[in-house]
């Protein structure tokens, strides 16, 4: 038997898939403070098979370069009364300098509420087979 979950809020869900889709336009636009805006001080990201801070990651930015970035299937978990799981399917085109990115990934963020908002504390991705 699989234990029962607290349903979550319609509201709430989309704010956290608008959220979510935020982040990713930071990344497209390699906007650093607006990443690190939706991050906490203490964020891990994990991608690409490598971990670093949020921080570290927000560095990155300006050579994550993408042509285009779909995001679909989101499936929103509540996790605890402060913390849900946005988990969702990344189709990312690289840009030509850039095609390594290429591919379609399994992508899960961990949200808290922290101060009265919703922050990314972890995120991995991986590439689907």
């Amino acid at each position: 038997m699989e234990p029962e979950t607290e349903a979550l809020d319609p509201q709430l869900r989309e704010e956290l898939i608008a959220r979510e889709r935020r982040v990713w336009d930071a990344i497209e636009q390699q906007d650093q403070a607006a990443f690190l805006d939706l991050v906490t001080d203490d964020a891990l990201i994990v991608s690409g098979g490598v971990r670093r801070s949020g921080a570290a990651y927000a560095a990155l930015l300006p050579i994550i370069n993408t042509a285009k970035v779909e995001l679909s299937e989101f499936q929103v978990i509540p996790a605890g009364p402060e913390t849900n799981i946005v988990h969702y399917t990344l189709v990312l085109t690289g840009a030509p300098n850039r095609s390594n990115l290429t591919g379609q990934y399994c992508v899960s963020s961990v949200w808290v509420r922290r101060n009265d908002k919703w922050m990314v504390v972890f995120n991995q991705d991986s590439l689907a087979v």
